[in-house]
């Protein structure tokens, strides 16, 4: 039998596969430029990214990018501007082509292979949808007596680090994150997140959770949560 993490990862990784993005759509912008041949280099450039995203997570760098939200906005911008710079060189290849119909009548354009695969590989490694992949979603396969996931802890602590900081709870962070964004989806939706752990309140750590949560009234009295439904069952709270 199939392990039913396995399906459940396979099932989601193909659904992003065949999701339109950059990826994809700079694949067909160069298939259209130097044909099939550009096409299968640039695809082999986008699934090197993607064996360095997954390096780079197994060696606990990414975790960097779960501590400090200007270096995951850092990345984003470097990615979309050379995404511009791609747009831009798209743009001038077309203003020659139309100068110079000739050109354009000669069908595809010769393009060195290193090119192709270097447009692909760093597409692919500044993609936000993939480092959120590789951050957020495949951690959620991977079962705390997974062999990978050990070595990793093993190797964070042999580097100085402490596992249960650096790398534990900020995954309990973006689990409980996911789980908000699931409950509030619109400015229409409604509801309470009850955290029964004492622990958010009476250790340090707790804090780091409490500050990961989005705008939000906080309460330990049952009387308030009775208060906000009441509230938003007779209407008189769906604007506050």
């Amino acid at each position: 039998m199939f392990d039913s993490q396995v399906l459940a990862f396979t099932l989601v990784a193909a659904i992003l596969t065949m999701t339109p993005g950059a990826d994809t759509l700079l694949v067909v912008r160069n298939v259209l430029r130097g044909g099939r041949g550009d096409g299968f280099v640039t695809m082999f450039g986008i699934c090197s990214g993607l064996y360095a995203h997954a390096v780079l997570s197994a060696l606990g760098i990414s975790v960097i990018l779960m501590h400090s939200a200007t270096a995951f906005t850092v990345l984003k911008i470097a990615g979309a501007c050379y995404l511009v710079w791609l747009g831009i060189q798209s743009l001038q290849s077309a203003g020659r082509a139309s100068a110079a119909p000739e050109l354009a009548d000669a069908g595809a354009v010769r393009v060195p292979a290193v090119r192709s695969f270097r447009e692909g590989f760093l597409t692919n490694l500044l993609n936000p949808k993939v480092i959120v992949f590789y951050l957020a979603l495949l951690p959620q396969f991977i079962g705390p007596d997974d062999p990978v996931l050990q070595a990793r802890l093993k190797k964070l602590e042999e580097q100085g680090g402490k596992p249960f900081i650096d790398y534990q709870i900020p995954e309990a962070v973006i689990s409980l994150k996911q789980g908000i964004g699931r409950l509030i989806r619109d400015q229409n939706d409604y509801g309470v997140l009850m955290i029964c752990d004492p622990r958010l309140k009476t250790k340090s750590y707790g804090r780091i959770f409490l500050k990961s949560l989005p705008e939000m009234s906080q309460t330990n009295r049952i009387e308030d949560v009775q208060e906000f439904f009441a509230a938003h069952e007779n209407g008189s709270g769906l604007n506050e």
